[in-house]
């Protein structure tokens, strides 16, 4: 991987757009259209950080919760934002240094990370043709952040002026966190303390569903002790995508900077993406042809197999476009329908159980039940 390979814009928003239908994110820009032309009112900001104790990653996602609330979205537990955005902008140059997000804005359950890793990690391997590596770690809630800091302001006192480098002593003096990054940066980490060690119950716990998940979705991944996420933005699990052991990706968990923007802070996921782009003016996008197939479901165990037909129908060639992030089976049935679609694959609770799904014929209105174990036969031949 060479990191300063510069990719046509084109390209890239081309590969964003095809890995967002199968994973159900929606494209911001699409949001804000939708809403122009609207009055949106605005309470003010709530100042809960100070945007010069953010790191880089950290003030990327400030700045997009800012467009977020400026549009009017409002985002919820009930009614979860599943988003894309980049500053890839059609009518513009495109900027050499380009960022792709992904976000889950309102998901405490796992499902939110498993999405946004299976996104992401399809999306590096389209555009570097290369197997990337996922690298995980948690650096837990709270409770844990109180047990973590104590156990390295431990390690700092015991190891002063022995084997942890001058300078990496100097930065744990500013805090105990940036002390840690210094000794992750020069690769002197072998001896520190580890916050997975020390991850409350109820952080345990969601870390262990997370992996859970990543194995019942076939999707690889390390545990990574050396991730660390600066404490004043993150929390919960953390997570970097690498390519031939150069960073690729980075994401994590974030929940306390919400409170600026929406009514409670929500329990949401980013994953962040940087890539070099060639500074060409980008081609305002083409309409959209209308999608073949649809997959709308409702429910855990619906979603859980949402993410598994996404890598089926991608390996098939077959196309798909879902809305994992939208929670109402009525509401995605509206939206399907506005997109004229030629047919509907729907998964409730029950089908979802009975390993089925529902294809409805969106012209005739006629629905056919299928079993899973051949519904990517079923559909291959439908299209041929």
């Amino acid at each position: 991987m060479n990191k300063r390979t510069e990719y046509h814009p084109k390209d890239i928003l081309r590969h964003v757009q095809h890995v967002a239908d199968y994973y159900g994110f929606l494209p911001f820009s699409s949001l804000t259209q939708a809403k122009q032309g609207t009055h949106i009112k605005h309470e003010p900001y709530q100042n809960v950080f100070a945007k010069e104790k953010l790191d880089p990653m950290a003030q990327l996602t400030v700045a997009f919760l800012k467009r977020v609330r400026s549009a009017g979205l409002k985002p919820s537990i009930q009614q979860p934002l599943f988003v894309w955005h980049t500053n890839i902008t059609p009518g513009r140059t495109a900027p050499k240094q380009s960022f792709i997000q992904f976000h889950a804005i309102g998901v405490p359950h796992v499902i939110a990370e498993a999405v946004l890793l299976h996104a992401t990690n399809t999306l590096i391997r389209n555009v570097y043709k290369s197997e990337p590596t996922i690298r995980l770690n948690s650096i837990g809630d709270k409770e844990t952040r109180v047990r973590f800091t104590k156990e390295l302001e431990q390690y700092f006192q015991k190891n002063d002026g022995d084997e942890i480098p001058q300078e990496c002593m100097l930065q744990a003096k500013h805090g105990v966190f940036s002390g840690a990054e210094a000794l992750v940066a020069r690769h002197c980490a072998d001896t520190m303390p580890q916050s997975i060690n020390v991850l409350s119950e109820a952080s345990r716990r969601h870390l262990e569903n997370l992996i859970e998940l990543l194995e019942e979705t076939k999707l690889s991944y390390t545990l990574a002790s050396d991730l660390i996420t600066h404490e004043n933005a993150w929390s919960e699990t953390c997570f970097e995508i690498q390519v031939d052991d150069e960073r690729a990706a980075w994401g994590s968990r974030y929940e306390h900077i919400t409170k600026s923007f929406f009514d409670i802070a929500l329990p949401s996921v980013v994953m962040i993406v940087r890539l070099y782009v060639k500074p060409v003016l980008v081609v305002a996008k083409q309409k959209r042809k209308s999608p073949i197939f649809i997959f709308i479901h409702i429910g855990i165990e619906a979603k859980r197999i949402s993410i598994m037909f996404a890598q089926e129908f991608q390996k098939a060639h077959l196309p798909l476009l879902q809305m994992i992030g939208v929670e109402s089976l009525t509401e995605q049935i509206r939206i399907a329908e506005t997109l004229h679609p030629q047919y509907l694959l729907i998964m409730g609770r029950k089908e979802a159980l009975e390993e089925t799904v529902i294809l409805r014929h969106c012209s005739s209105y006629t629905e056919t039940i299928l079993p899973l174990d051949t519904l990517v036969q079923t559909i291959k031949e439908m299209v041929q």
